[in-house]
């Protein structure tokens, strides 16, 4: 018996606000943290950018819904390996000063993993929604991105769960998907949020 370990990573490209998320999104993508370069990378503020392209180019997988520019296209999911049966789930509606927000769930690695960018504290009621609506979708065994909480808000709010990550940004897991957990690192990415690496360890038997 031995440990698999896959690196996931959230990271916020701030897309929205500088309308070329792209220095960002490949330094998310290629930037080797404290343990080496990501697995899996849960991206978020990125609809100006069209990752499938960028990550073509890195000889990576990815997945994005929606035209460029469009609030579909603000959570993107990039892999190391295939991407399979992607959706993108309904997560809050636009309103209260900020535009829709979805959903990105797909299956890689072996686990269903979603992508996501709650709406902030100040758009309450969208928050609450996307919030929810994580729980009644909550297929996917991994969730990472921008949740604009703490950690222990995120952890009283699912704690059928573990989570782990640091300021806003974190990856949400259900114990099955995995036996240990290494230490969680930021990278980098010169984005107002630094990235963040979660090890996440597998037994595997030879």
């Amino acid at each position: 018996m031995s440990r698999r370990r896959t690196i996931y990573r959230p990271a916020n490209a701030e897309g929205v606000s500088e309308r070329d998320p792209a220095e960002e999104v490949k330094l998310a993508l290629t930037k080797p943290g404290a343990i080496g370069v990501p697995d899996v990378v849960m991206l978020s503020e990125v609809s100006w950018l069209d990752v499938p392209a960028l990550a073509e180019r890195l000889d990576l997988y990815a997945v994005q819904f929606g035209g460029r520019g469009s609030p579909e296209a603000g959570v993107a999911l990039v892999s190391r390996k295939p991407i399979r049966d992607a959706v993108l789930i309904a997560g809050s509606d636009a309103g209260e000063g900020i535009r829709a927000r979805g959903i990105l769930v797909a299956r890689t690695f072996g686990h269903t993993t979603a992508a996501i960018h709650v709406p902030p504290l100040r758009a309450t009621l969208a928050q609450e929604s996307y919030l929810d609506r994580l729980r009644i979708h909550g297929d996917a065994a991994i969730i990472g991105g921008d949740w604009n909480l703490p950690p222990m808000v995120v952890r009283r709010r699912y704690p059928e769960r573990t989570y782990t990550g640091r300021g806003v940004l974190g990856v949400l897991m259900k114990p099955a998907a995995f036996d240990g957990l290494g230490a969680t690192t930021p990278v980098n990415v010169r984005s107002d949020h630094p990235a963040v690496d979660v090890p996440v360890y597998r037994k595997v038997k030879r």
